[in-house]
C-alpha cells in the first residue's frame, strides 16, 4: 500500500498538477494503467457509420482505464478478511442488471447481521456463503442481497466505472458498491457507538473550486455527503423513536454517533 502511495505521489505535494499528469497519462503501477490500446483496437472493428452510438463508444468510450490487479491480489484480500475473526468486516458492489446493492460479508460479520435479523425478525434465509434476502418491509424499499467474501467480490468492490462494461453482447460488470451507497451505516444499528469520518467538513475548506478538476472533487464530495446524511438521519431517527418509547425489543438500539471532521479538503 505504502508503495503504492508513493507511487501515486512521485512529486512534491507541492506539485499536484504533475502527480495529476502522472496518473493520466501513466496510470498507476499495479492498479492500472491508461486504455489506449483498447481505444485504437475499437476503431479497427467494423462498425455501421449510420449508428451514432457505435461513433459515440469509439470517440468517448466508458472504458478509460485497464485494472491491473491480479486475481491473486483479491484471493489475498478475501483471505485476510476471511480469516478476520473478531472483526467483522463488510464491503459492498452493485449489479446494475438487476439493480441490487451486494454487501459482503465475513463469518463474524455473518453472525452480526443473523443475530440481527433474528431480533428484527426477518428471516435471512439461506446459508452462510449463498446469497441471502432478509424480508423488507413493502416491495418498493432497497434492494440489497447479502453474500459473503471472495475473490470475485473484491474484485467487484474495486471495480470503477472508468475500467468499462464490456461489449454490447456481454454480461455487465458488477461493480463498486460505493457508487450506490458508500457508507454502510444502515447495518450497524445494533452499535452502541459509531465513529463516522465524513467525506466533507462541515465547512468548505480553502479556495472555492476554480478549475475542471476541482470542480469535480466538489461534486464527489457532496455526493458522498448525501448518502452519508440520508443514513446518518435514519439512524437519528431510530434513536428519537426509542427515547420515545416507540421502539421497544425488536432489534433497534439507540446508537451514539461520534461524526470525524477530516482537516483538509
Amino acid at each position: 500500500m505504502e508503495a503504492g502511495i508513493k507511487a501515486a505521489r512521485a512529486f512534491p505535494p507541492t506539485m499536484p498538477v504533475a502527480n495529476w499528469l502522472k496518473i493520466v497519462t501513466q496510470g498507476l503501477p499495479g492498479v492500472f494503467r491508461p486504455a489506449l490500446k483498447e481505444y485504437w483496437q475499437r476503431w479497427m472493428q467494423p462498425f455501421d457509420p449510420k449508428d451514432a452510438k457505435a461513433w459515440a463508444d469509439r470517440l468517448t468510450p466508458a472504458q478509460t482505464w485497464v485494472p491491473l490487479r491480479t486475481e491473486a491480489a483479491f484471493a489475498e484480500i478475501a483471505d485476510i478478511f476471511n480469516g478476520t475473526d473478531d472483526m467483522a468486516i463488510f464491503f459492498n458492489s452493485f449489479d446494475p442488471d438487476d439493480g441490487y446493492e451486494i454487501v459482503h460479508a465475513n463469518p463474524a460479520g455473518w453472525a452480526y447481521l443473523r443475530a440481527l435479523w433474528q431480533a428484527r425478525g426477518l428471516s435471512g434465509e439461506g446459508e452462510e456463503g449463498v446469497r441471502v434476502e432478509p424480508e423488507r418491509a413493502g416491495p418498493h424499499g432497497p434492494r440489497v442481497a447479502y453474500e459473503s467474501i471472495t475473490a470475485d467480490s473484491v474484485r467487484d468492490a474495486l471495480w470503477l466505472n472508468s475500467y468499462g462494461f464490456g461489449p454490447r453482447d456481454a454480461p455487465r460488470q458488477r461493480i463498486d458498491g460505493a457508487y450506490v451507497r458508500q457508507f454502510i451505516l444502515s447495518e450497524l444499528v445494533d452499535a452502541d457507538v459509531l465513529f463516522i469520518a465524513r467525506p466533507q467538513a462541515y465547512a468548505w475548506l480553502g479556495r472555492a473550486p476554480q478549475n475542471y478538476t476541482e470542480i469535480q472533487d466538489f461534486q464527489t464530495e457532496l455526493w458522498f455527503n448525501a448518502a452519508y446524511g440520508q443514513q446518518i438521519h435514519s439512524i437519528e431517527m431510530v434513536n428519537a423513536w426509542i427515547k420515545e418509547g416507540k421502539l421497544k425489543d425488536n432489534g433497534y438500539n439507540q446508537v451514539q454517533l461520534e461524526p470525524i471532521e477530516i482537516a483538509v479538503q
